[in-house]
């Protein structure tokens, strides 16, 4: 009977140990993986908070910036990286195009465009609706097609090249501004080197008849200390030489313009007229003495009052300073002929040399 209640105790007690080692095993799995321990990724819990706050179907953060790829953001949203929207039509050339309220869609903007053709900005087509949103940027410098920065009714997008936007002048370092309808090509180049006047003026410095022939008076009128300032260019020898380089044919040889005004100008004085175009200039008189504008006299012009070159009288082309020759000279207190031909010396005295260059400019187109 002992050995039977024995037998009976442990098979009971084996039974409970064996039930209560399964209990344990499967409340300690249980418990094992829901007690909360740390956040992820070291731990094996969701946090229990965010930043996000859920609204209907939306969820939003006031809080402060946005980063993607960046633990630094810098505005309500920054990527470091490619951003790729694949809604609302996208297509090579496409631009995001933003409604009144700000709202973005892909499209084109439709007709013009602007283009750089050496120092020239060229636009064409522009769309008129675009009012001030559009622009060109050249050198740093960026101006709207459509906005009449110097008020004079015109704009880049209906041909002007608005003067007060510095990448017109892309081709000029002297000029910045200009005033109403001047450069419409935008060639960077104030009227093309248009100016309003030449200046006639002699040199300080005498020589003898020999000047070098026409390539060395010209060098000598160019590097004189009375040349004015103001001369848009160089300034050449108001001379004749030979048959084919007389005064008279200079706007052929020298592209003078027969339609500009005479002025006679010594280094910063006022310039005063002397003829209204290049036929004034050489009909028989001028309209002020040559004296007035501070011209030296007696300077050499190998030459008669109507420009024609002297052979007998131009010390061989300004090839001689021998006493055996003659050249002809001008005389700066008249307003008649004499101004450019009043009479002969021989070629070993010396000279001043009437000189002219481009006035300033002063002219747009």
């Amino acid at each position: 009977m002992l050995n039977k209640t024995m037998n009976k105790k442990q098979y009971l007690y084996s039974n409970l140990f064996a039930w209560g080692l399964v209990l344990f095993l499967i409340t300690n799995h249980i418990f094992g993986w829901t007690i909360p321990t740390e956040d992820p990724p070291g731990g094996n819990i969701t946090p229990s908070f965010s930043q996000w706050t859920t609204s209907g179907s939306n969820i939003y953060y006031n809080a402060g910036n946005v980063g993607i790829g960046t633990t630094n953001p810098g505005a309500k949203l920054e990527i470091a990286g490619q951003l790729k929207m694949t809604g609302g039509t996208p297509g090579v050339d496409k631009v995001l195009i933003s409604d009144a309220s700000g709202l973005a869609s892909w499209g084109t903007v439709d007709g013009g465009a602007c283009v750089l053709s050496g120092n020239d900005i060229i636009c064409s087509g522009i769309p008129t609706g675009s009012n001030g949103s559009l622009s060109i940027t050249y050198n740093g410098v960026t101006c709207p097609i459509w906005k009449d920065c110097d008020g004079d009714g015109k704009t880049y997008g209906n041909g002007d090249c608005d003067e007060s936007c510095s990448t017109c002048y892309v081709g000029s370092t002297s000029y910045t501004t200009s005033p109403d309808d001047k450069d419409q090509d935008c060639d960077g180049v104030l009227n093309n080197g248009d100016f309003a006047e030449y200046y006639l003026f002699t040199t300080t410095e005498t020589y003898t008849g020999y000047l070098g022939y026409r390539s060395g008076a010209d060098s000598k009128c160019n590097s004189a200390a009375s040349k004015p300032a103001d001369c848009s260019g160089n300034a050449y020898a108001f001379i004749g030489t030979s048959a084919s380089y007389e005064i008279r044919d200079m706007p052929s040889f020298r592209s003078i313009r027969t339609d500009l005004a005479w002025k006679f100008k010594q280094g910063s004085s006022t310039a005063v007229a002397a003829a209204n175009n290049w036929a004034d200039l050489l009909d028989g008189s001028v309209s002020n003495t040559p004296s007035s504008g501070g011209l030296s006299t007696g300077y050499w012009t190998f030459s008669s009052s109507n420009g024609a070159w002297i052979s007998a009288s131009s010390c061989a082309g300004a090839g001689t300073s021998s006493e055996s020759s003659n050249g002809e000279y001008g005389s700066n207190n008249v307003t008649t002929s004499g101004w450019l031909q009043s009479s002969t010396a021989t070629c070993n005295t010396y000279h001043p040399i009437i000189c002219f260059c481009a006035g300033p400019i002063s002219v747009y187109r």
